[in-house]
Parts: C-alpha cells; structure tokens; sequence
C-alpha cells in the first residue's frame, strides 16, 4: 500500500491533516493521536498569522472571536504553510 491510502505509523506521520482526517473517518483511531498531537502546533502557527494581521494587542481576541464564530464543517481543506511563519 501506498502511504497515501495506508494510515501505518510512518503513513500516519508523514499524511497531511486532510488525509489524517480521512484516515479517522475510515476508523483508524491511531490517527486521531497524531492529529491531536500536530494540533498545538498548527494552532500556533495560527495565532503568528494573526499577531502579524492584527497586530499582538488584537489578535488573540481577534482569533477567539473568529473561532466562536465558526459553524461546525465536516469539510477540511489544508492551506499550504508559508515556511517564514513557522514557530521556533
């Protein structure tokens, strides 16, 4: 199998969220750690985004408000990450 279409441990690390997410669809619940453990990073690459945006006094309340604003999806579309704004 290809490590597109297989969730083994290697496949699990190296697949994108978007095939992370089909992955927990088809019942694999291995893959549900791996998204949980790429989240705080993914969150924080956010939070840079939006400290740039709206300047560091804004954008925490600007990201919370945007966050409680959202309506549940059952779609995901992973957005290519920019390597400039990647955390240390």
């Amino acid at each position: 199998m290809s490590i597109k279409t297989d969730p083994g441990e290697y496949g699990r690390q190296l697949a994108s969220i978007e095939l992370l997410i089909q992955f927990i669809n088809d019942g694999d619940t291995a893959s549900k750690i791996e998204l949980q453990k790429r989240l705080p990073t993914e969150l924080a690459s956010l939070r840079t985004l939006y400290q740039v945006a709206y300047g560091i006094d804004d954008a925490d309340k600007t990201l919370i408000a945007h966050l409680t604003s959202l309506k549940p999806s059952s779609n995901y579309k992973e957005v290519p990450h920019n390597s400039a704004w990647t955390l240390n």
